[in-house]
């Protein structure tokens, strides 16, 4: 088991807890979320507390980030659209700033018997075992909202590369 960090596939998915995405959810497709094997059926309770953590005015300079980060932080502003190719222009000035208002962070620890409960779910195990244990799944054991993300600074000039 290890930790991986997903953009969501699109921003037309809202966040909960009206949106479709629950912790404990088991996804047969990071990439579309929507759709998780145990939809009806998440093991209740979750294994740990549902832990929350706030973090306001978080801000970062574009000369600050790596490919990865820049990113990151270019789809949520949708300086870039999320997943796919993109093309992107190579910047002559690292100035832009980038903020996000508020990042709203909702994780739980799962422990070994709340995965073993998870997985005896019929569509889960029936996809696991149809497989002949090679499918790989994902747990949702966190989920990120970001609330007001934007970027400022310099007009992006320059080449334009394919990514």
């Amino acid at each position: 088991m290890w930790k991986e960090y997903r953009l969501a596939p699109n921003f037309e998915i809202p966040p909960p807890p009206n949106g479709p995405l629950k912790l404990g959810q088991i996804l047969d497709d990071p990439d579309e979320p929507r759709y998780p094997l145990n939809l009806v059926a998440v093991v209740s309770p979750l294994a740990s507390a549902e832990y929350k953590r706030f973090a306001s005015g978080v801000t970062t300079l574009r000369s600050k980030l790596g490919e990865k980060e820049f990113r990151l932080w270019a789809s949520l502003t949708q300086l870039l659209p999320v997943g796919g190719d993109a093309t992107i222009a190579k910047q002559k000035s690292a100035s832009d700033i980038f903020e996000v208002k508020t990042i709203e962070t909702t994780f739980f620890l799962p422990t070994k018997p709340y995965l073993e409960a998870s997985l005896k779910h019929d569509d889960v195990k029936g996809y696991i075992e149809g497989g002949l244990w090679r499918n790989d799944i994902w747990m949702i054991t966190g989920l990120k909202v970001a609330y007001g993300a934007s970027v400022t600074g310099n007009v992006i000039r320059g080449e334009a590369r394919h990514v």
